[in-house]
């Protein structure tokens, strides 16, 4: 009922309030008479095959202006009428991207009837909008040596960050922001609608998005008006919906082991980096048809697609002792060689359908199955053996075959309807509603055995073995839906919108049957064991829902255009009664845990402002000023402050908390060697074989986190920065454009966890001396500074209060750089784009660290396992990050007569992670150096290195493609070899933080894959 309630309000809404549409290209221009006078009721018509309803027109107003928007890419012809004049028309004019295409013409007193060709350079300018945005059309997609995901083609984007190193990048979820925000702040749509998770950040998931037979890619980097809930950049794929011809493609490209090279060198040798990831086979094939069900009337688009791919994990091998429960150790089993492996199924169509004149209905509908199961002959089982543990010392670290788990049972639907009007040639009226079923899990492989205690081994190698790794099952179901309209004049571009989402998400952890896992510190005493306790099943079930309403307006005056708009967000979160806690008893609950249904954020409230300039400097289109100020928010989603609250927060998964604390560790010594935890595990005491322990709130359902109640709900509260840019673009060269621009983005609204039961008075300075290590900053040697608990303080009892971090001091954060990027689609056929971005964030939140120094260590405010115990130097409060730059660039080339392909994509890059949340970390978190050592007597893990300074080497690939295009009459088909990373580069891409003795510092645990050939063949028809 949650969901159709949406549905009905849009229906509602449309019927008395006009709405924005998202944004699609324009065509505008000015009309004038053989004077130079403006002319006013010019009819100008656009049309093109990619209408279903063949021409969309406007009429210019009493400045001879005239705008047709939302206009879908594709070739179109422009035609002037106006009584007393000749017709003048232009013909191939490309349509591309969501900005203002400048098309001006001049009419010369005749006959009607009478036709004049108008020629000229198609503009490359937007002189109309302050939109920064990077478009690739299906034709460029395709003719790139990428593997057809989202994540590989935005890597060949120039200013983006993140979205992978490597082109080859499989379907998993590639985070991508700009400008030194959070790594999540990206956002996936296909046709202006959201496609993400309903989770940490919800812009992006594992769903293997078309973009193959995109119409094209539009990226927005910056810029936006009243359209945009959040300031990162937005991904919007641009499908196909067929035409009057039956149009089709066949795709088929492979490869295996015998395709790839090594990388290795004698230097890694040396680091004991003796095996690289190594391809066991990839293959990816689908097919394609568009065309009419009734002419005119009735379109469709249906796509059907198989990929996956099968990876050696260098150096782990099974396990000789898998399934036996006699056996506690491991044994290598080199006849099990581990791999990781997944694939994909797909299937989708898209019905188009004009059932008036002027109303036109689109409904999509695209299933997607992990690992199915009815494509084993394809997939081989599609069974990960084993999974690389990057942290480990060297390579072949990690998860034995019988102890991993892995994206089993997954799918994702995406259903998609929308609906457009233009009313007039002046209203265009539109809806869409969006909905995202997902389903994935770490699973148990089918076979597996559940009922054996997991082992972890540190020494000599990590590994987990024997029984299987932790089990989630994550279901989500985010819910999108807007109104839209346009109100157009000539020189006025009115829009006034509403979007609104609901958000569903639960997660089970599952655990496994024993609910323990054993850690051997038989190294550092025989017999000693860690234990893992946990309470599973454990569910937690999140909702969040938003509604927003904007308006903006465009106005062209002369050579330049104002924009303007203001748009109002209302956002809230809860949690259902029911999916909330362990819904029965267990080994460390005697009785089912259970929360009531709750609040989370009661209801916040936003007004945020963005505006522009552009200014056609010289009035002749090749020049433009741009000039844009916005505020914006962190998305409305299951995250952050919308889920602090809940009763069940555990703290995993990225999440903040825990509320409720489902892990614990015991450290016991295994006197008779049964393998058993002969003591009663709850007595925090000393008892039977366990050492004592502070258990911290492990089970206590009375120690959930104090949230201020003023962090959720009222104006103002939500997470926002601000953005300004300036920039200047500029046509260098018949159809070359150069744009240079400045950005400044800074961050505001930040929220801590403040561990109650420690105080500042709890922790005492402590100064230690690096070590010297070529491999540290000037050589080691360095004094530095870390806030350390004072002897006897215990640090495992956790009580949090979550609050505005300005309780405590300011806290300052914000990146600035400059942006270069030139765009080139030359007559010839060439396609390059390329460029620059430089930039560093600025970070201070010392004034809040004094005052809660365990900011510094995670661990003493979140007891999760994946939390790092590790503190960080004082002075990290204060980050300067170095300035990081990055070139991006791709051209693709079809060689005129002999129809050969070339094309090619070239990289470099800082070699550098990214932050996530509503804090970010700027470009990158940088290299950590966790040096165990003894401060003051007491036994801490410290880290000898700032965040975000200090980096691995570059990361520099060049892929390309060469390909022979073979021509049939109507069929025209490609064959071609993807070579990635031609140059064979072996640059480190994870490193081995733990100091230790400094010997093994830095050592790489994964490199670039070595060079790789692929295999392609393409029918087009």
């Amino acid at each position: 009922m949650r969901v159709l309630k949406p549905v009905l309000l849009v229906l509602l809404l449309l019927s008395v309030l006009p709405a924005s549409a998202y944004a699609q290209a324009t065509l505008a221009g000015v009309v004038k008479d053989p004077s130079g006078g403006v002319l006013p009721g010019v009819t100008v018509e656009a049309a093109s095959p990619v209408l279903i309803e063949k021409a969309r027109s406007a009429v210019t107003d009493s400045t001879g202006q005239y705008q047709i928007v939302d206009l879908r890419p594709g070739a179109y012809s422009l035609t002037f009428t106006l009584s007393g004049f000749a017709t003048a028309k232009r013909e191939a004019v490309d349509v591309t991207g969501s900005g203002v295409i400048t098309i001006n013409a001049d009419m010369k007193v005749g006959n009607v009837a009478e036709t004049v060709n108008v020629t000229g350079e198609q503009p490359l300018v937007d002189v109309q909008s302050t939109r920064r945005q990077s478009v690739l059309d299906n034709q460029v997609i395709n003719e790139l040596p990428v593997s057809r995901s989202y994540g590989s083609v935005l890597a060949a984007v120039p200013t983006m960050q993140g979205a992978g190193a490597n082109s080859s990048a499989s379907q998993n979820p590639s985070f991508f922001t700009v400008h030194g925000g959070p790594a999540n702040e990206g956002r996936v749509q296909l046709d202006g609608l959201n496609v993400g998770a309903a989770f940490n950040g919800g812009g992006v998931s594992g769903n293997a998005y078309d973009v193959a037979n995109a119409v094209e890619m539009q990226i927005t980097l910056s810029g936006s008006l009243g359209e945009a809930e959040v300031g990162g950049p937005v991904l919007n794929i641009v499908p196909k919906t067929g035409g009057n011809t039956f149009k089709g493609a066949i795709f088929v490209t492979g490869a295996g082991s015998w395709a790839q090279g090594t990388n290795l060198d004698a230097a890694l040798k040396t680091q004991g980096v003796t095996a690289a990831a190594g391809l066991i086979k990839l293959w990816d094939a689908s097919f394609a048809l568009g065309g009419p069900i009734k002419r005119d009337k009735l379109w469709f688009f249906a796509n059907v697609r198989d990929e996956g791919n099968h990876t050696d994990i260098p150096g782990l091998f099974g396990n000789k002792y898998a399934g036996d429960a006699s056996h506690w150790d491991y044994l290598e089993d080199q006849s099990i060689k581990a791999r990781l492996a997944s694939a994909k199924t797909i299937s989708s169509v898209r019905l188009t359908s004009q059932i008036t004149p002027r109303n036109k209905v689109s409904f999509y509908y695209d299933y997607q199955k992990d690992c199915d199961q009815s494509s084993q002959s394809l997939t081989a089982g599609c069974r990960s053996r084993g999974t690389d543990w990057t942290t480990g010392s060297v390579f072949g670290s990690g998860f034995s075959p019988e102890a991993v788990s892995n994206y089993w049972d997954a799918r994702e639907i995406i259903s998609q309807v929308s609906w457009s009007s233009p009313v007039t040639s002046r209203l265009l009226l539109e809806a869409g509603y969006s909905t995202f079923v997902s389903r994935w899990g770490w699973m148990p492989q089918p076979g597996a055995v559940t009922n054996l205690t997991q082992m972890t081994q540190i020494v000599p190698f990590f590994k987990v073995y024997r029984g299987v790794y932790n089990m989630i099952d994550n279901s989500q179901n985010p819910n999108v839906w807007r109104a839209s309209a346009t109100y157009v004049t000539g020189a006025h571009n009115m829009k006034f919108g509403y979007q609104g989402a609901y958000h569903v998400e639960q997660t089970t952890d599952l655990a496994n049957d024993t609910q323990l896992s054993y850690t051997n510190l038989g190294f550092i005493a025989p017999g000693l064991y860690s234990l893992e306790m946990r309470i599973a099943p454990w569910q937690q079930s999140n909702r969040t829902e938003y509604h927003a309403f904007y308006a903006q307006d465009q106005w062209t005056l002369g050579r330049a255009t104002l924009q303007g708009a203001v748009r109002y967000d209302r956002a809230w979160s809860f949690f259902p009664a029911e999916h909330n806690g362990a819904p029965q008893a267990s080994r460390f609950n005697a009785a089912p845990i259970t929360f009531p249904r709750s609040d989370g954020v009661t209801g916040y409230n936003d007004i945020t402002p963005r505006m522009g300039l552009a200014y056609d400097v010289r009035g002749n289109g090749k020049t433009s000023v741009k000039v844009n100020v916005g505020k914006y928010l962190q998305g409305a989603n299951n995250q952050e402050n919308y889920t602090i609250s809940n009763p069940a927060l555990d703290g995993r998964n990225g999440r903040r908390g825990p509320n409720f604390q489902t892990t614990a560790s015991r450290t016991w010594i295994d006197f008779n060697g049964n393998h058993e935890a002969d003591c009663v595990l709850l007595n925090p005491a000393a008892n039977g074989e366990c050492i004592a322990a502070d258990l911290g709130n492990f089970a206590n359902p009375n120690a959930l986190t104090q949230v201020n109640p003023a962090v959720l709900s009222g104006w103002g509260v939500r997470p926002y920065d601000w953005q300004v840019g300036v920039s200047v673009q500029h046509e260098i060269l018949p159809r070359t454009s150069l744009e240079v621009g400045f950005a400044r983005r800074w961050f505001k609204n930040f929220f801590v966890n403040d561990n109650i039961n420690l105080a500042a008075s709890d922790f005492q300075t402590v100064t230690l001396t690096a070590p010297l290590n070529s491999k540290l900053p000037n050589g080691g040697g360095s004094p530095l500074s870390y806030y350390i608990p004072k002897p006897g303080v215990t640090t495992t009892n956790i009580q949090n209060k979550y609050t505005f971090a300005s309780d405590y001091g300011d806290w300052t954060n914000y990146w600035h750089g400059v942006d270069i990027t030139v765009n080139a689609r030359l007559m010839n056929g060439l396609v390059v784009q390329a460029g620059t971005s430089t930039g560093r964030s600025i970070t201070d939140n010392c004034q809040v660290v004094a005052k809660v120094p365990e900011m510094l260590n995670g661990a003493l405010t979140n007891p999760s396992p994946f939390t790092s115990n590790t503190f960080q130097p004082i002075d990290s409060c204060h980050k300067e990050e170095s300035w990081q730059t990055q070139f991006r660039g791709l051209a693709t080339y079809t060689v005129p007569k002999v129809d050969v392909l070339v094309s090619g994509i070239f990289r470099s890059q800082p070699n550098s992670s990214f932050g996530f949340g509503a804090t970010p970390e700027g470009n990158s978190t940088g290299l950590s150096a966790v040096y165990a050592t003894t401060l003051n007597g007491q036994a801490a893990n410290v880290n000898l290195l700032q965040p975000g300074v200090y980096f691995g080497d570059r990361i520099n690939q060049l892929d390309a493609r060469f390909g022979k295009i073979l021509r049939f009459g109507r069929f025209k088909s490609e064959l071609a070899v993807d070579l990635l990373n031609i140059f064979n580069s072996n640059t480190g891409t994870a490193f081995q933080t733990n100091y230790g003795d400094g010997s093994g510092y830095l050592t790489p645990t994964a490199i670039l894959n070595p060079r790789l050939a692929r295999l392609n063949v393409t029918i087009d028809f």
